[in-house]
């Protein structure tokens, strides 16, 4: 963050997963070190079968115990915040129609991504974080190369003047996951009974 964030305002995403709930702590961690400060607007969307109302609250439980703002949209918002033409459900059901439901993970994060920028514009920021981890930056470089794609940029990636910041991307999973162990077997649990089919793909990658 001191080689890359300039911002004082910065938009930032939060899953109510491992790897966010550790951003957060961390990143207020920072600010308070940081001689500019950071103000922080974190957000949480609720789709299932990506985002349980349960990773919400969550989220919220993190950003109150460190006294940080924080929005929690449901598919309405969502539907509302980007001005979509038809709803969150019909836009699901035609990703999958269209590439297989083994990419649920990449619509998520394609969605949070939306978000976020729609957000950065919103409150006049121009910097988001997301949590990407070692195995994340990982998995989408060998995806790129394998279906004979560049590499994206990593830990910063612009979008137009919009910047987005990986703090984590050095770190592997099963430390993030450690940070917060009871949030992130929780987290575990819910995709394993819930709709997320991909989660035994997932776990494949990142081995």
């Amino acid at each position: 963050m001191s080689e890359y964030s300039h911002a004082k305002k910065i938009i930032v995403g939060m899953s109510g997963g491992g790897d966010s709930n550790a951003l957060i702590k961390s990143l207020k961690v920072f600010s308070e070190k940081c001689t500019l400060g950071k103000e922080y607007i974190c957000f949480t969307l609720v789709f299932e079968p990506f985002w349980p109302k349960s990773a919400a609250e969550r989220a919220t439980e993190l950003c109150q115990e460190s006294n940080v703002e924080h929005h929690v949209l449901f598919e309405k918002d969502m539907e509302d915040l980007l001005e979509m033409k038809g709803s969150m459900r019909d836009f699901f059901a035609e990703f999958k129609k269209l590439f297989g439901v083994a990419t649920h993970n990449f619509f998520a994060t394609y969605l949070i991504s939306k978000v976020a920028r729609k957000l950065c514009r919103i409150h006049t920021a121009d910097e988001y974080c997301l949590g990407f981890n070692r195995e994340d930056i990982l998995a989408e470089l060998l995806f790129l190369l394998m279906n004979g794609r560049k590499p994206l940029a990593y830990p910063v990636r612009n979008f137009g003047n919009i910047k987005l910041i990986m703090p984590l991307w050095t770190l592997p999973k099963k430390i993030l996951d450690a940070c917060y162990p009871k949030y992130s077997n929780a987290n575990y649990r819910e995709r394993e009974q819930g709709d997320d089919t991909t989660t035994p793909q997932r776990s494949v990658i990142f081995y």
